[in-house]
């Protein structure tokens, strides 16, 4: 039995585009990597939401939506 060996996925080139609607425009990734690093920078500039700041965000919008929309 041969064993074969994978290309490194990261150089493989595909056309992907990702339409994000009229405010988002439309990406376009030709590389597996470069679709790697448009995650992992979505991913960082996101993580605020799961951290302290975003927390004690949300915990004050119940008093926000009683005040405003009654």
């Amino acid at each position: 039995m041969k064993m074969e060996i994978l290309p490194d996925l990261n150089n493989v080139e595909i056309n992907l585009e990702v339409d994000h609607g009229a405010r988002g425009g439309i990406q376009r990734f030709k590389t597996v990597a470069d679709i790697s690093k448009w995650i992992q920078e979505e991913v960082k500039f996101w993580s605020w939401l799961i951290q302290g700041k975003a927390s004690e965000f949300s915990r004050s919008l119940p008093l926000v939506n009683s005040t405003f929309f009654q």
